[in-house]
């Protein structure tokens, strides 16, 4: 179980203009300015001649990282700029120098901050969401109130009903397959006629492979594991060499180790080091360990310029880049 606390909701940013008497009034002349708290591309419209729809419009098509609606409150319009993502890290500054829209914070960016476990706010985890996915391995949180007088208790079960139905399939299908093999062994004698398969050493083969499913170790799980084979995780034969559910066992395995449980089934793959995952295998692959050894990670090429480019000083020359990738040159 865990108890939560949800200190605080992550908000979005949005930022409001002074009143105009029309969403097609005429703008001063100036620069309006859209500077990202994540160090993103500042976003710089000129408003020489422009009316607050337009500039609305234009910001709407310079970035989606902003959403730009004119809002009219009964007597006046405003114009309204709201970061498309919550959070500290979301949030922007507006310079509107000269313009006149005179934009202030209606609503701050705000991170949301919760508890898990303890009740002292010093121990507050924050993130820039209120769906949150990383804080219990594998429970995603949606937050949608804020109460640091409210305790939240949550349960945390397995659901296994999904490889429940798959397990039930497997058994449907082995089963299914047994009986159409037994019925080509069998020997008919109204037509004194012996089956189809009988004598064929490959059909029999396949026969007692499928019957040794049940109690042989499964390929790439350890011999010193608790489930390792079908029968042990409750997946029994009954005396026609049919399968069929133990479900006490099953329920309990189910229970004890859900992962384990798993890998008795389908195909999983688990490391030793955090940093490498298993993604899947191909259908050569064999079960097994594989030592893995990390000579050199990849890495993405950049190159940094030289010169100091800033507000203070703008660059006013003309320059030629040149790149060079996959063996070809584009100039910029």
């Amino acid at each position: 179980d865990y108890y939560i606390i949800v200190r605080d909701l992550a908000e979005a940013q949005s930022d409001q203009s002074t009143g105009y008497s029309s969403a097609d009034e005429v703008l001063s002349a100036g620069t309006f300015s859209i500077d990202p708290t994540d160090g993103s591309s500042d976003i710089d419209i000129s408003t020489s001649g422009m009316t607050l729809t337009e500039l609305k419009d234009e910001i709407n098509s310079s970035t989606s990282a902003f959403n730009a609606t004119i809002i009219y409150d009964g007597t006046d319009y405003h114009l309204q700029v709201t970061a498309d993502e919550t959070g500290v890290e979301n949030g922007f500054t507006i310079d509107d120098t000269g313009v006149g829209t005179a934009m202030s914070t209606k609503i701050a960016a705000n991170d949301a901050e919760l508890n898990i476990n303890t009740t002292d706010a010093s121990d507050a985890i924050s993130r820039a969401s209120n769906s949150i996915d990383d804080i219990i391995e594998g429970v995603t949180l949606n937050l949608n109130d804020e109460d640091t007088g409210k305790t939240i208790k949550l349960s945390v079960d397995n659901d296994t009903s999904g490889l429940r139905e798959k397990i039930d399939t497997f058994i449907e299908t082995f089963n299914d397959l047994s009986t159409f093999l037994n019925s080509q062994f069998e020997y008919d004698e109204e037509n004194d006629r012996a089956g189809i398969l009988s004598g064929e050493t490959s059909a029999l083969k396949v026969k007692n492979d499928m019957l040794s499913l049940v109690s042989t170790r499964v390929g790439g799980i350890d011999s010193s594991d608790n489930y390792k084979s079908f029968s042990v995780v409750g997946i029994e034969l009954d005396e026609n060499g049919k399968l069929f559910v133990n479900e006490t066992k099953l329920t309990e395995a189910l229970a004890d180790d859900l992962d384990a449980v798993k890998r008795v089934f389908q195909d999983v793959g688990t490391t030793t080091y955090s940093e490498v995952n298993y993604i899947g295998k191909g259908a050569g692959t064999t079960p097994g360990k594989f030592d893995i050894n990390i000579t050199q990670v990849a890495e993405q090429a950049y190159v940094v310029g030289d010169v100091d480019i800033t507000d203070a000083s703008p660059f006013t020359g003309t320059e030629t880049l040149t790149i060079t990738y996959g063996g070809s040159d584009y100039t910029v």
